[in-house]
């Protein structure tokens, strides 16, 4: 990317005189930066993808047991095999087994080993009780999920291939990712910015994200990212598919059914990419965004609408950004675009990566 001059962007703010010239060269200045920080990040990501493949095994739910583990958490057993597991597995297996999970929870966040022996009697005596059987994910001895046996097996690795490749035949770069032990996420960019408003540049792309072991569906949603503060709120879904479809289970189909199916789900993948980085694809969202700024929003009904969506702490920090005279992380005016930026502010500085997936995901739903 070919810069024309050089600017110190750190004090640029979007209402400041000069040219439109100016104020575009600054702007591909900051996603030049942008995608030099992102590339590193997504690498990262990806290698983790390719390397943490789940084992699987369909076990009885009467042989899936737990007991009190150090620090009054919960470990697992299969047979005489012990295994760590993880929050998202463990309540899983809770939700399966019938047992409510504000009571395990509350078991748990005591930290008493009286309490935590509770709690495996619990989960143990109805999972005795408990007909039929699991999918158990793991990685590395490490039970990320337990899921229904008819779960549908899919790798992610040919769909994340898919990914890449028609992003990268589009003129798109990947610039960031993210990645939780269950969940994972990717954005591309189209490295040419829009001039949104007059003076206000953002950059077009999408948000994948998928996981593997049922902590939510495969989604590809569009994005358009803020050059000014790097803010990038998640648009409405686009694309939603979910793992869950016809019957697979590894004991009827071959791994080689599984992996057609598999690349049944990456061509279908290819498909939605290309579709959704055609020029009118993007159009459709400039357009969005141009109502949703043009839309007010009273500043009393932001904690109503944020009340079901974010924690009480998160709206607070909301909503003082929202009512407050900054115009340069957030756009001017008390609009629903200003609000989409100011829960994708939270998200930005939110060091939990699966919950700021979440919040990327409000700040679209704002739009």
């Amino acid at each position: 990317m070919t810069i024309a001059a050089t600017f110190d962007t750190s004090t640029i703010r979007p209402d400041a005189r000069f040219s439109r010239f100016d104020a575009q060269t600054v702007c591909r200045q900051k996603l030049e930066s942008y995608i030099e920080k992102g590339r590193a990040e997504a690498v990262t990501v990806v290698e983790r993808i390719l390397s943490d493949t789940p084992r699987d095994r369909y076990v009885p739910a009467s042989v899936l047991r737990f007991e009190r583990d150090t620090n009054a958490t919960l470990a697992g057993k299969i047979g005489e095999q012990r295994h760590l597991v993880h929050a998202h597995a463990l309540d899983q297996t809770a939700e399966r087994a019938g047992l409510r999970l504000g009571y395990l929870h509350d078991l748990l966040e005591r930290k008493e080993e009286w309490a935590a022996d509770l709690a495996a009697e619990n989960l143990n005596t109805l999972l005795s009780h408990a007909s039929g059987r699991f999918l158990v994910r793991e990685v590395n001895n490490n039970i990320r999920g337990v899921l229904s046996d008819s779960y549908r097996r899919i790798d992610s690795r040919p769909t994340i291939d898919a990914l890449l490749a028609e992003a990268d035949a589009a003129g798109a770069v990947v610039v960031d990712g993210n990645y939780t032990d269950t969940r994972v996420s990717l954005k591309v960019v189209q490295a040419a910015p829009i001039e949104v408003f007059e003076g206000e540049w953002m950059v077009f792309g999408l948000d994948y994200s998928n996981s593997d072991y049922g902590d939510g569906a495969h989604e590809i949603s569009a994005f358009l990212l803020r050059l000014w503060c790097l803010n990038g709120a998640v648009s409405a879904k686009q694309v939603r598919k979910v793992h869950l479809g016809r019957r697979l289970t590894g004991d009827a189909f071959s791994e080689r059914t599984l992996r057609l199916d598999a690349a049944t789900q990456a061509s279908a993948t290819r498909d939605e990419v290309r579709g959704l980085l055609r020029p009118e694809a993007s159009a459709r969202l400039v357009d969005q965004i141009r109502r949703a700024n043009e839309k007010p929003i009273e500043a009393e009904k932001v904690a109503a609408w944020l009340k079901p969506r974010l924690t009480k702490a998160e709206a607070t920090e909301v909503t003082e950004k929202f009512s407050s005279a900054d115009i340069v992380e957030l756009p001017p005016g008390q609009t629903s675009w200003r609000l989409s930026n100011a829960v994708s502010w939270l998200a930005k500085n939110t060091t939990d990566g699966r919950r700021r997936m979440e919040l990327e995901r409000v700040a679209g739903e704002a739009l």
